[in-house]
C-alpha cells in the first residue's frame, strides 16, 4: 500500500511538473509573440506621425514634390490604415480626392524605403550654388548620377530621354525651378527630393517600366515617399482556415491564366526580369481582371541577378539561392555559378498555385473541380518540382514550357466547361 500511495504521490507530481512546464512554454511563446507583434506591426499613430513628419520638412522647404500639396495643404490624401513595416519599406493607405481628375476619391498607397531621418540624401556640399552657371552645373552633375541610377538598375541607355530629371520625377523638374521664388535652394531641394526617390529600387522600376500595364500607377511623389494605385492583393484568394473556399474555381482559374501571361511578359522585356520573392500578397488585381506587381524590391533584371550570384562564396546549393532565384553551386571551386537554376514560372507555381502544403494544395489553385482535379494535380507537381534529367542533383529545376502549355490549356478548358 505505501509503494502504491508512492507512486501515485510521483505520477500527481509529475503530471503537475509537466503541467506547469506546458504553462509556462505556451506563457513564454503568448509573450513572445506579443512582442513580435508589437515589433513588427505598424500602428495609426506612428503611420500619421510619418505624414506629419513629411508635412513638417515640406513646410520647412526641405522636401518637395507633385502631391506635397494634396498631401500637407489641401489634405486631399486621407489616412486609412497601414501595414507592418518595422523591418521594410513603410506602407500607408490612403484615399486621395485629386489623383484622378473627374474622380471623387481613390484608393491609393504612399510607400517610403526608410524612416525620414535616414532617408538618402544627395550630398553635394562641394560645389557653390551663387551664379546661375553654378546651379547649371549642379543639375548637370545630377543627370548624371540619375542616369546612373538607372543604368545600374537595367544596364540601359537613358540617352534617348532628353529630360532624364523629369522623367525620373514625373513632374517638370526645370519648370519647378522656373517657377520657384529661390532658384538657389529649390535646385538642392528638387534634386535632394528626386535623389532620395531613385535611391529605391521599386520606384526606380516603377518609372523604368510605366508604360507596361502590370506596373501599378504612380500618381505623385513628396520627398522620399511616392503615391501608387492600390490594387487588391491575391492574398486574399489564399485559403483560411475559417473563410473556406470564398472564391469560385473559375475566377481563381481565370487569374492564375492571368498571371501566366505575365510571367511570360517578363522573360521579353529586352532583358528577363526575375521576380526573388514570389508569393500572392505581391501580386495584385485590379476591378478590370488586370494582375499587378505590387512589390518589386527584389525583382531584379537578370544581368544583376547573375552580378550576385558572382560575388557569392559557396559550400552548398542554398548558399547561391537570392530568396526565390535559386542558384548552383559548384562544390570543386567553391563558386556559385553565373546562372539561375528555376525559373519565375517553377516559384509561381510552387508558391502561388500550389501554396505551403505540396500535397494538399491550400494556394490559387486548391479545389480544383473533380474532371481535371488527378491531371491538373500532376501538371502542378511537374511545374513546382520539376523532374529534368540532369547531373545537377538537389538544385531546382526551370519549370518546364510543354507542362506549363499543358496548364494553360486545362484551366482554360475547365473555365469553358463551366461557362
Amino acid at each position: 500500500m505505501a509503494l502504491l500511495r508512492w507512486m501515485r504521490r510521483r505520477a500527481k507530481c509529475c503530471c503537475m511538473t509537466c503541467c506547469g512546464v506546458f504553462v509556462f512554454i505556451i506563457a513564454s511563446l503568448a509573450l513572445f509573440g506579443r512582442y513580435l507583434y508589437k515589433k513588427e506591426h505598424c500602428t495609426d499613430v506612428e503611420s500619421k506621425q510619418i505624414i506629419e513628419g513629411l508635412c513638417d520638412l515640406y513646410s520647412q522647404g526641405e522636401v518637395t514634390g507633385s502631391l506635397c500639396s494634396a498631401l500637407c495643404e489641401s489634405r486631399d490624401l486621407h489616412y486609412q490604415t497601414c501595414t507592418n513595416y518595422r523591418k521594410g519599406k513603410k506602407v500607408l493607405f490612403l484615399t486621395c480626392d485629386s489623383c484622378i481628375p473627374g474622380k471623387t476619391s481613390v484608393s491609393v498607397v504612399l510607400k517610403m524605403k526608410t524612416d525620414l531621418s535616414e532617408r538618402d540624401q544627395l550630398d553635394m556640399s562641394h560645389l557653390e550654388l551663387d551664379t546661375e552657371q553654378r546651379q547649371k552645373d549642379y543639375v548637370r552633375e545630377v543627370e548624371f548620377l540619375v542616369k546612373n541610377s538607372f543604368m545600374f538598375l537595367r544596364h540601359k541607355d537613358m540617352s534617348k530621354h532628353k529630360d532624364i530629371l523629369s522623367f525620373a520625377w514625373g513632374w517638370n523638374f526645370h519648370e519647378y525651378l522656373k517657377n520657384s521664388n529661390n532658384r538657389q535652394k529649390a535646385v538642392v531641394v528638387a534634386s535632394s527630393s528626386l535623389w532620395s526617390l531613385t535611391e529605391q529600387q521599386e520606384y526606380l522600376m516603377s518609372r523604368d517600366l510605366y508604360n507596361y500595364s502590370f506596373i501599378p500607377r504612380i500618381y505623385g511623389t513628396c520627398g522620399p515617399a511616392y503615391v501608387v494605385e492600390n490594387t487588391q492583393t491575391l492574398g486574399n484568394y489564399e485559403f483560411e482556415m475559417f473563410k473556406g473556399w470564398p472564391h469560385s474555381w473559375k475566377e481563381r482559374a481565370a487569374i492564375a491564366l492571368k498571371l501566366i501571361h505575365l510571367i511570360k511578359d517578363l522573360d521579353n522585356l529586352g532583358q528577363k526580369l526575375h521576380l526573388c520573392d514570389i508569393k500572392p500578397d505581391n501580386f495584385g488585381l485590379r476591378d478590370n481582371g488586370e494582375v499587378t506587381l505590387i512589390d518589386t524590391d527584389c525583382a531584379m533584371f537578370e544581368r544583376n541577378l547573375l552580378e550576385q550570384f558572382n560575388h557569392t562564396n559557396c559550400t552548398k546549393h542554398d548558399d547561391c539561392d537570392f530568396f526565390d532565384c535559386r542558384g548552383f553551386c559548384d562544390t570543386k571551386t567553391k563558386q556559385c555559378l553565373l546562372e539561375r537554376t528555376n525559373n519565375n514560372m517553377q516559384s509561381l507555381c510552387e508558391d502561388v498555385f500550389v501554396g505551403y502544403f505540396p500535397k494538399m494544395p491550400t494556394g490559387l489553385l486548391r479545389d480544383p473541380p473533380g474532371a481535371i482535379k488527378v491531371e491538373l494535380f500532376k501538371l502542378l507537381q511537374e511545374c513546382s518540382n520539376p523532374v529534368v534529367e540532369t547531373e545537377r542533383h538537389n538544385a531546382r529545376q526551370h519549370a518546364q514550357p510543354n507542362t506549363v502549355k499543358k496548364l494553360q490549356e486545362l484551366l482554360l478548358r475547365s473555365i469553358v466547361d463551366l461557362s
